[in-house]
């Protein structure tokens, strides 16, 4: 594997298709603790705010229509069949700061962060979310 590089680890690998419950669970654990909420809106939805996005000349970033539903609406909707996602709750005022090995110290202006999918609404985690709760493992 990656001895010729010099690397070594201090486990064995993780496949992520084998941690799906772990990636599951830390999604509703972000839900139960309002990091996270339930995003209903379509395909054709999201399709047409991002066509609309590019006709005025700007990058799309979701609007965050369904970011402070109910728990009734939520429930509901649930129980009608809607098909839903899990999107990371970012914070919308402020600076996130970090430093970068390369770039130093980087400031990101929080509302310019979308609010990204964690969990699709097949119920399959995204890269984003896995890699994170694998790297905790």
């Amino acid at each position: 594997g990656l001895i010729w590089l010099g690397l070594s680890w201090d486990g064995e690998p993780i496949f992520q298709s084998e941690n799906r419950p772990a990636h599951v669970a830390a999604a509703n654990h972000l839900l139960e603790e309002g990091k996270a909420y339930r995003c209903f809106c379509s395909k054709e939805i999201l399709d047409a705010k991002r066509e609309k996005a590019e006709q005025e000349g700007r990058a799309y970033r979701y609007d965050g229509t369904c970011r402070n539903l109910n728990a009734e609406e939520i429930e509901s909707r649930i129980l009608k069949g809607e098909a839903s996602v899990v999107r990371f709750k970012t914070p919308t005022e402020g600076v996130t700061r970090f430093k970068d090995i390369v770039r130093k110290q980087v400031d990101v202006t929080n509302s310019e962060i979308d609010d990204f999918v964690i969990l699709r609404s097949d119920g399959s985690p995204v890269y984003q979310l896995a890699v994170v709760v694998d790297d905790m493992a």
